[in-house]
């Protein structure tokens, strides 16, 4: 109950806060401030109102306006008053975690959702705060790797969106961190370690849902 009230009031965490915490020099310092900071929205009752909207978790962003994915979260008490029916109470909200990482001791993300992609390219795609995305190939297939290879991925957010961003790699069902970033778009390579099955992995650490127009993995 109490990580899943964490993750709604991670909701309302806005981007200056995020930008502090990154501003420290570990970055399990960091993600532990933007916790504590999540805690005591909770005890202010924060999450009283939970947060409700047509786009969120993550999916396809294919032919849906940026402005209505990225539009401002509204509360359940908003919602109500719309007309709209509100979400159920937050300690009632489940969140999908992906098989391919098999421990999520040090995963600092509430959810994390499979991607697939056809042939190299990544497709359009929103994800809301502390969601993770898992870039596939077809029926979930990694890249296999020997020692040495190497593997880049690059991506543009919607036009006028800048977003932080982590990203990270998944190898053999174990995460590692990559990079971090505030930026509208994003590249990195990784270098297999080792010969084993990688997948590329992005974390949204923003406010709002990120929105991927596109990009690829090659």
């Amino acid at each position: 109950m109490k990580n899943s009230r964490i993750a709604h009031a991670m909701q309302f965490v806005g981007d200056d806060l995020i930008a502090e915490a990154c501003t420290h020099t570990s970055p399990r310092h960091s993600r532990l401030l933007l916790a504590a900071a999540c805690a005591a929205l909770v005890l202010l009752g924060g999450v009283s109102c939970a947060v409700y909207r047509a786009y969120w978790g993550a999916g396809s962003a294919a032919g849906i306006p940026p402005a209505d994915l990225t539009r401002p979260f509204e509360t359940g008490s908003e919602a109500v008053a719309s007309g709209e029916e509100p979400p159920p109470p937050a300690e009632e909200v489940t969140y999908p975690k992906s098989s391919l990482i098999a421990d999520y001791t040090d995963v600092y993300a509430v959810a994390s959702v499979c991607v697939p992609m056809e042939e190299a390219e990544i497709p359009a795609t929103y994800f809301s705060p502390n969601y993770m995305v898992i870039f596939t190939r077809p029926e979930e297939a990694g890249w296999v790797l020997a020692a040495g290879d190497s593997l880049s991925i690059e991506f543009t957010l919607a036009e006028g969106q800048t977003c932080t961003l982590d990203l990270g790699y998944i190898q053999d069902g174990v995460y590692h961190d990559l990079s971090s970033a505030r930026a509208a778009a994003f590249s990195d390579t990784l270098t297999a370690p080792a010969d084993g099955t990688y997948y590329f992995c992005v974390t949204n650490r923003t406010s709002e849902n990120a929105v991927i127009q596109g990009g690829s993995i090659r």
